[in-house]
């Protein structure tokens, strides 16, 4: 059975779901006005479930700037292998507060040149902050596209950066 908790953020709110122990999605609500705490009995108590509502929490408090300790793990329990497992695993490792490019990504890679490619698996990355998307800017600088929205996208970037100072 899926379960699923809410989340309060600087910048609107998430939801995460799981069956188990294993995660199945994190999704972000930007437009969501939350309470402080999300309802505790409902959150996750084993596996890599568990261990992403605590890393998110963190997060969220800007408490956290380490990237997701089990990514391997959640990655296996999802079944991603291959290009997309590598465009993932590179874009895990781009630091807090920190952007890079979807053409350095694809060379990071080893897929030069597959630039729009890097841009389809991080549209389509379903555990959003744990795989920092929002991190990947287009070549000039810009935002570049993001699933909830480019102001999104750029509000992240500015509270990371904001925590940092």
């Amino acid at each position: 059975m899926t379960e699923s908790t809410s989340m309060a953020a600087p910048w609107g709110g998430l939801s995460i779901f799981w069956e188990g122990g294993r995660l199945l999605r994190v999704i972000l609500m930007p437009e969501c006005d939350l309470p402080g705490n999300e309802v505790e009995e409902r959150a996750p108590q084993k596996g890599t479930a568990h261990a992403a509502h605590l890393w998110l929490r963190r997060f969220l408090e800007g408490q956290e700037r380490q990237p997701f300790p089990r990514l391997e793990e959640l990655l296996d329990e999802a079944g991603v292998s291959g290009f997309r497992r590598r465009v993932i695993e590179e874009a895990a490792r781009i630091g807090f507060g920190k952007t890079r490019s979807y053409s350095q990504l694809a060379l990071d890679a080893e897929r030069p040149g597959a630039a729009r490619a890097v841009g389809n698996v991080m549209s389509a990355n379903p555990f959003p902050l744990l795989v920092p998307c929002h991190r990947v800017v287009s070549a000039s600088g810009e935002p570049g596209g993001f699933r909830w929205g480019t102001e999104l996208k750029v509000r992240l970037l500015s509270w990371e950066g904001d925590l940092l100072k």
